[in-house]
């Protein structure tokens, strides 16, 4: 029996707790499945009701306590602790904060200062071990025992504390991983805490990890200035489990404290609970007006504790919606939106240049009013915003998918905005959900929406609801689904917020409004993988057949995030594999998209995805492409970043999406522990991708070393949410190329395949079935080199003919191409090798397509041209490249025989710094304020 045991230790410490615990263990849970599989453990949620159960529970959790209670205690201003002290331990369990507690004090020599030890806590069990434990801890100490739960935010099978009297001079309260339980009310809590006694040291204790927003959810009840906090710790990798099996504890402490009996203010006097700030905002590309950081935050009030709330197991098609929204602060409307706006307001035009290259975009109407300019800046802002909320109110259980039809009011003290978000919502949800296999009958339900707005109660915005220019009977006296007070410009009042205006059930009701400061941060949701349905199939000659079915609410999508009319030839099938959770090794042509093959996928999966890049500019690149299309979770580690650690624990704390990896980091082992640790503290991943896979080949023409075990270590390191489906519960690898020999794709197989521990299916590697690059037409041009003695005569040779060949550009190919004959030429070919029906109206329309370019023959010296020329060099500087070395380079070549002075050069490689001096050079030669060619941004361009 415990008590026989633990009655021989005086006094006792917590270490004999925990290795008498241990020692008691059944026999059956000493081995796998381990101690916290006890049906009791339950995570340390449940109610602990026998001996077996409170050992098993400390043998699982009591290292971890430990050393989280005593860093905790650490920060305790020892010098103030001089008068008299009781303890209150909130939700004690076996009362472990409590013995770690007067342990510490007597190290301090002020154990003899604690009077009374207050242990409450509803489990029979789990009180009477607390009081054996901390009376043999404390021996003489006055132990009072409150078998009582803390105040619940719904009835509960057991009764709980409403009241308390703190007597002694000094009250330390001990809340050790108890506030991260959601059915505790924090605000009741707060106010037992600071109702009576004197001064009060408050320690707060729990995990590292989303649940942490409940602690700082409870210090917001307080008003304290910053230096009543004594303490403020976070470290998601505080301690490794080694003795059962791997398993990393995070740690999150906030201390502070406070006096009540000298007639200050402690609790701040809201209505109902605390506000939550939130992050959501869209700009239209027909918006003039900047977005400023602090409007792409905005508070939100409820009658229930929304900042407590806890995300676990929550529905994974909203957490892709929500994080959707929250992409880009701000991110880009939905064409959708961008549309409308072009209609109702007039406010731009869709931009047709943009559309030929198959993108979309639009151009601003500047003669529209000031009104209306405004308007086009705040409509989308307050879409997001509403759109974030209702997204909210699902994760929080308070409003469900399971009705047929929602009625919704929402007050618009402004901007008209709910029939678009919710019409747009609605959209993205049934989208989503109809291309996924488990999620494939949730719709959004139909929409009865009412809108109360008397500043624009006639705006074909309102997409015809029923508005309302006042809250009338018919208003006040119908029950809603769910009610939203909004004002895109007011601030909260949360001392006198009121929810008592319209009835709402589940009490869904929310009062929107904007944010006076930054003080939350952006997170994104991680869950459960959603597994999709395909989007080819292939067909009898090998290729790939589209199931457009099941392509069309992807196209919705591609349009929705990343603004392109339709995806490229090869794309889909890559796509197609990854959506379903299998893992993939895609050959695409360099510029066909491999980018967005990886990017969709991640878009449209609840979880964080890695990408390996073997040179930092190429994570430069791809990490400007995301930020171009409004994405701007993402970041990249290299060794060229001097905030590595920064970015890294972004990573670990659920703040990012992408992140872009150099492979030299995977081979550093706490790197490695650091993203195996991910998952205990509930971030999970959704994809590996290793971007130019063929470096991982020995028979390739880039092996890198640092690729090899590049697979298996992210098999192991890199981890979704396990599930009941053995095959998801490892991560889903992408490897893209784009070229690859047969040779080279079989080293590709096995490092996807973990060195065939995850044996790839037959249908793994994707070819594009067509590579050539139809829209380039090539000419060797000869150079006289007869002279020449050895390579650098050579080299000196092409680098005088560079200027020549310059400028015989449009003599000697441009007006070859252009010849009828040879356009003719190209025509057929490319309707041949596109195995396209000769006969068809597309053929028609190819052949009938004029190709004609005018350009003038001296394009380079003209300062009005609008033509450019890109030229290659194989060396980064010398005869034969882009700079000037011990020898004059390409560029200076040129630029001295030609007499032009508008030069961008590139060096490519791992210095991701030459890249933004090109494009800060692009963006001068384009801008407004320095155009010194037209709309040329220079006549050549130089990259290695």
């Amino acid at each position: 029996m415990y008590s026989d045991i633990i009655t021989r230790y005086s006094p006792l410490t917590i270490d004999a707790v925990i290795e008498t615990a241990k020692s008691l263990v059944p026999s059956e849970y000493q081995r796998y499945p381990y101690p916290w599989s006890h049906p009791e453990v339950n995570h340390g949620v449940s109610l602990l009701k026998t001996d077996d159960g409170l050992n098993c529970y400390i043998a699982a959790y009591g290292e971890s306590h430990k050393r989280k209670v005593f860093r905790a205690i650490e920060d305790l201003p020892f010098s103030e602790l001089k008068e008299s002290i009781e303890v209150v331990d909130w939700g004690c369990g076996q009362g472990l904060a409590s013995v770690c507690l007067v342990e510490k004090m007597r190290e301090h020599n002020l154990f003899q200062n604690i009077k009374k030890i207050t242990l409450i806590e509803p489990s029979t069990a789990a009180i009477n071990r607390a009081e054996l434990n901390v009376s043999l801890a404390a021996p003489g100490v006055q132990i009072s025992k409150k078998q009582l739960g803390l105040p619940p935010t719904m009835p509960l099978d057991f009764d709980c504390i409403s009241d308390i009297e703190y007597k002694k001079p000094i009250t330390i309260h001990l809340f050790s991983n108890i506030l991260d339980i959601e059915t505790i009310d924090l605000k009741k809590l707060a106010q037992l805490i600071a109702t009576t006694g004197h001064k009060h040291y408050v320690l707060c204790i729990g995990p590292a990890n989303r649940r942490e927003d409940r602690i700082n959810a409870f210090c917001r009840y307080f008003q304290l200035p910053s230096s009543a906090y004594f303490s403020s710790y976070r470290n998601t990798e505080f301690f490794t489990r080694t003795d059962y099996n791997k398993y990393t504890f995070g740690c999150f402490i906030k201390g502070f404290k406070y006096r009540v009996d000298q007639g200050e203010q402690i609790l701040i006097p809201y209505r109902f609970y605390a506000p939550k700030q939130y992050f959501a905002a869209y700009k239209s590309d027909m918006s003039i007006l900047d977005v400023a950081p602090i409007e792409t935050a905005f508070e939100v009030l409820a009658p229930f504790d929304i900042g407590a709330s806890v995300y676990d197991d929550v529905n994974p098609i909203l957490v892709v919606l929500n994080n959707i929204v929250e992409r880009g602060l701000p991110t880009k409307a939905s064409p959708w939106l961008e549309s409308l706006l072009s209609d109702v307001l007039n406010a731009g035009t869709k931009d047709d240049d943009e559309a030929q290259y198959g993108g979309i975009r639009y151009i601003p109407n500047n003669g529209i009013s000031s009104e209306e300019t405004q308007l086009v800046k705040d409509v989308p802002l307050a879409v997001a915003r509403i759109e974030k909320t209702i997204l909210e109110a699902l994760l929080t259980n308070h409003l469900s998918l399971d009705k047929e039809i929602w009625n919704v009011l929402v007050k618009e003290a402004d901007v008209p905005c709910a029939a678009i978000a919710l019409h747009e919502l609605g959209e993205m949800l049934n989208h989503l959900a109809s291309v996924s296999q488990d999620f494939s009958e949730m719709k959004f339900p139909e929409v009865n929406l009412s809108v109360v707005n008397s500043k624009y109660p006639d705006s074909r915005l309102h997409l015809g609801a029923n508005v309302y220019t006042d809250s009338c009977k018919q208003l006040t006296n119908q029950t809603f689904d769910i009610v939203i007070d909004f004002s895109l410009i007011e601030k909260p009042n949360p001392r006198e917020v009121e929810f008592s205006q319209f009835k709402a059930e589940n009490n869904c009701y929310f009062n929107v409004r904007a944010s006076e400061n930054i003080y939350s941060e952006r997170y994104i949701y991680t869950t459960d993988r959603i597994v999709y349905k395909p989007l080819t199939r292939l067909n009898q000659q090998g290729t790939h057949d589209n199931i457009e079915e099941n392509v069309t609410p992807l196209r919705y999508f591609i349009q929705l995030l990343f603004r392109k009319e339709n995806f490229r030839e090869g794309q889909l099938p890559i796509i197609s594999r990854a959506l379903q959770l299998k893992s993939v090794i895609g050959l695409l042509p360099t510029g066909g998209g491999k980018s967005l093959t990886y990017q969709i996928a991640a878009m449209l999966q609840p979880g964080v995805t890695l990408i390996i890049d073997p040179l930092m500019s190429l994570m430069k690149d791809q990490y400007d492409g995301l930020l171009k299309n409004g994405i701007d979770f993402c970041t990249f580690i290299n060794s060229a970043v001097q905030n590595k650690a920064e970015r890294e624990n972004m990573m670990k704390d659920s703040k990012l999406l992408f992140v872009f990896l150099s492979p030299e980091r995977l081979a550093i082992f706490k790197f490695r522990e650091s993203l195996r640790a991910m998952a205990d503290n509930h971030v999970y991943f959704s994809y590996g991708v290793i971007d130019e896979v063929h470096c991982v080949s020995e028979w390739g023409h880039d092996f890198r070393f640092t690729y090899l075990h590049l697979g298996r270590n992210l098999y192991q390191y890199v981890l979704p949410k396990q599930s009941d489906y053995e095959e998801r519960n490892h991560v889903t690898l992408m490897g893209l190329t784009a070229t690859a020999s047969f040779d080279v794709l079989a080293d590709v197989e096995r490092e996807l395949s973990g060195n065939n521990a995850f044996p790839l299916d037959p249908e793994a590697t994707v070819r594009y079935e067509n590579t050539n690059r139809l829209e380039l037409q090539y000419r060797i041009v000869k150079v006289d080199d007869e002279t020449a003695h050895d390579k650098w005569d050579v080299y000196s040779a092409k680098n005088m003919a560079c200027p020549e060949v310059v400028r015989d550009i449009f003599y000697s190919s441009l007006q070859e191409l252009q010849q009828p004959e040879n356009v003719e030429r190209i025509k057929k070919r490319f309707i041949e090798r596109e195995n396209i029906e000769p006969t068809s109206e597309l053929a028609r329309n190819i052949l009938s397509r004029e190709l004609h370019v005018d350009v003038n023959p001296e394009w380079y010296a003209n300062l009005h041209d609008i033509s450019s020329a890109i030229i290659f060099c194989p060396h980064r500087q010398g005869t034969l490249g882009v700079h000037n070395g011990t020898r004059i380079g390409v560029a200076g070549q040129i630029k001295a025989v030609l007499n032009i002075s508008d030069v961008s050069e590139f060096v490519g490689g791992d210095n991701p710094a030459s890249q933004d001096d090109f494009s800060e050079s692009d963006e001068y030669h384009g801008s407004n304020k320095g155009v010194r060619n037209g709309n040329r941004q220079a006549a050549c361009s130089f990259y290695t």
